[in-house]
């Protein structure tokens, strides 16, 4: 694919948008994948399908595709974004931009689904945006914190080696990895502020949310007890457990057996400390 030549012009910087050029390309690549043009591959080919070699044996079909999509452009069916043209009229393919839904939608009328390599655009496309929202927050932190943005650097994931030039590389390379790991922490950080913000944890919680006191576990515990004599109920009998299950069930809220066991288990204490 090509790079963007006129990007800032293209709505929301040309993301999930396509330049005709780019358009031509993907839909041809999209279709050879999915068998609907079919080449000869030379032997030697290692499977990259952005290789030199398979985009040459397929620059014929993506010219007609260029040329189909201009087409349909100068008749009215298919509307740019973006439209440049050049003194003759003749619009510009590589600044003209299409958006995807657009394009889907035209390729649809012509009874044409995507395949993989659309949607692996589409995903590329989603990542993009996913970074750009990290970015967002990232700069939004520090600039509300009242410092400057630090400048970006490029780096390679690479080994360097660190002797003459190259130990210039190197320091580079660990400043942006220093940078990386830095915007890491203020965009986890700014999350977590927003998340506490959101759920609003300096509220005081219900009272049914509270933990409940000895007292009240033990009252609680007492009217257990007196609820399981009513209904003839053995707290310390074999079974009981499973019986408090079945009718927790039959209310549909069931409540597990060890749960219900370990609450049976602690009445005894609950009553001999009210007697006293």
């Amino acid at each position: 694919m090509k790079k963007y030549t006129e990007i800032e012009d293209a709505p929301t910087l040309g993301l999930f948008h396509l330049t005709i050029d780019d358009a031509a390309e993907l839909i041809v690549m999209d279709m050879w994948v999915g068998g609907d043009i079919l080449i000869e591959t030379p032997d030697d080919w290692d499977g990259d399908e952005r290789d030199p070699i398979i985009t040459r044996l397929l620059s014929g079909d993506v010219e007609k595709f260029k040329e189909n999509l201009i087409a349909s452009i100068n008749k009215g069916m298919l509307n740019p974004s973006v439209t440049k043209r050049d003194f003759n009229d003749l619009l510009i393919p590589e600044e003209t931009y299409l958006d995807n839904e657009d394009i889907l939608d035209w390729l649809t009328e012509r009874n044409y689904c995507v395949g993989d390599i659309w949607h692996d655009w589409i995903s590329n496309q989603v990542a993009i945006v996913e970074h750009l929202i990290e970015e967002i927050i990232y700069a939004r932190e520090i600039i509300s914190s009242g410092k400057k943005i630090p400048s970006t650097f490029q780096y390679k994931l690479w080994t360097v080696e660190y002797d003459g030039e190259d130990l210039k590389e190197a320091k580079l390379c660990a400043s942006a990895k220093l940078l990386a790991t830095y915007k890491g922490v203020v965009i986890e950080n700014q999350k977590l502020k927003e998340e506490l913000k959101n759920n609003k944890p300096s509220q005081k919680p219900n009272k049914a949310d509270r933990p409940l006191t000895t007292r009240q576990r033990k009252t609680f515990l007492i009217i257990i007890a007196a609820l399981c004599s009513s209904a003839k109920i053995d707290p310390e009998a074999r079974g009981a457990s499973q019986r408090i299950k079945e009718l927790t069930e039959s209310l549909g809220v069931p409540v597990d057996d060890e749960t219900i066991r370990t609450l049976l288990s602690e009445i005894p204490d609950a009553l001999e400390a009210r007697m006293k």
